[in-house]
C-alpha cells in the first residue's frame, strides 16, 4: 500500500477506534439514498473497475478514499449519471440509474446532486450571480435571484455577487462553487479531491464548509479524496465518523490498456 495511503487509513483507525459506524459498506435504512450491487464500469477495452456494494443512509457522510486509478472520480460520475452501469444495479435519491434514460439524467442531475468538482470551473464571463443563475436554467426552472441571494449570504459571499470570478481569492471562488453546488437544494453532495490545491489551514476550512452546508440542507455528502488531511479535518469537525469506502486499484484485462479516462478528468 503506498505511503500516503497507509497515513489516511491510520487517521481513521485512531479518530474512529472502536466504532461500528466505518465500514466499507452500510447496512441499508428505510431512507437509503445510495445503493449499488456489483456495480462495475470500464472505458473502452481498459480496465475494469469493480466498486464494493454499498447502501449509504440520508443525510450521512461517506469518504471515498483510493489511488489515482481506482475509479473514485467514476464512482462519482456513476452516482451524477454522467456514466451509466455496464453492469450491477445503482440507485440514487430513489431513481434507478440504469433505467434513467439520458434526455432525463440533466434535469434529475441539477434537481438531485450538487457537485463540488476539484478545478472549480466558474464561467469566467459571467458574474458570480449569473454563475449560480445558470444552475436554474439547467433544471429547467425559472430563476429565482432571492434564493441565490441567499445561499451566498449563507456561504458569507453575497458581497460577491456582481464580480467576476477573476477578482476572486481561490478560498472565495470555492465557497461561490459550493454555493452553486447547493442552490437547488440538492439531496446528494459530491466532492472531488476538495482539498487538492489548498495549503493545511484551507484543507480544513474547506471540509468544514462542506459538511455545515449538508448538515443545513439535510443532503448526504460524498467526498473523493486520497488526501489524509480530508480525514483529521473530518475527524475535528464530526461527532460520529463517516462510512470509510476504500477503492483498490483495478487490474487490466490481458491483451488490453489501461483505462482510456474520467467522466470528469
Amino acid at each position: 500500500m503506498p505511503r500516503y495511503e497507509q497515513a489516511y487509513l491510520d487517521v481513521w483507525r485512531r479518530a474512529t477506534l472502536n466504532s461500528p459506524q466505518v465500514r466499507t459498506a452500510c447496512v441499508a435504512t428505510k431512507r437509503s439514498m445510495i445503493q449499488s450491487r456489483r456495480l462495475q464500469f470500464a472505458y473502452g477495452a481498459g480496465q475494469r473497475l469493480v466498486f464494493p456494494d454499498v447502501a449509504v443512509a440520508q443525510g450521512s457522510v461517506l469518504l471515498l478514499s483510493g489511488p489515482s486509478g481506482s475509479g473514485k472520480s467514476t464512482w462519482l460520475a456513476l452516482l451524477a449519471a454522467l456514466v451509466q452501469p455496464q453492469q450491477g444495479s445503482l440507485t440514487v435519491a430513489g431513481q434507478d440509474l440504469g433505467t434513467l434514460a439520458r434526455r432525463s439524467a440533466d434535469a434529475w442531475r441539477a434537481r438531485q446532486i450538487g457537485f463540488l468538482p476539484q478545478k472549480l470551473h466558474l464561467s469566467a464571463a459571467l458574474t458570480v450571480q449569473h454563475n449560480l443563475e445558470v444552475a436554474f436554467w439547467a433544471a429547467g426552472m425559472p430563476v429565482d435571484a432571492q434564493r441565490v441571494q441567499q445561499v451566498l449570504a449563507q456561504l458569507g459571499v453575497a458581497d460577491l455577487a456582481q464580480r467576476l470570478p477573476s477578482q476572486l481569492s481561490g478560498g472565495q471562488a470555492q465557497r461561490v462553487a459550493l454555493a452553486r453546488a447547493v442552490l437547488m437544494q440538492p439531496r446528494l453532495i459530491l466532492a472531488d479531491e476538495p482539498t487538492a490545491s489548498l495549503d493545511d489551514a484551507a484543507a480544513q476550512d474547506a471540509v468544514q464548509l462542506l459538511v455545515q452546508a449538508a448538515v443545513q440542507h439535510g443532503a448526504t455528502l460524498v467526498i473523493a479524496t486520497h488526501d489524509a488531511r480530508v480525514a483529521q479535518a473530518l475527524a475535528s469537525c464530526m461527532e460520529e465518523p463517516p462510512i470509510l469506502l476504500h477503492l483498490a486499484p483495478a487490474l487490466p484485462p490481458k491483451g488490453s490498456g489501461t483505462a482510456q479516462g474520467s467522466a470528469w478528468a
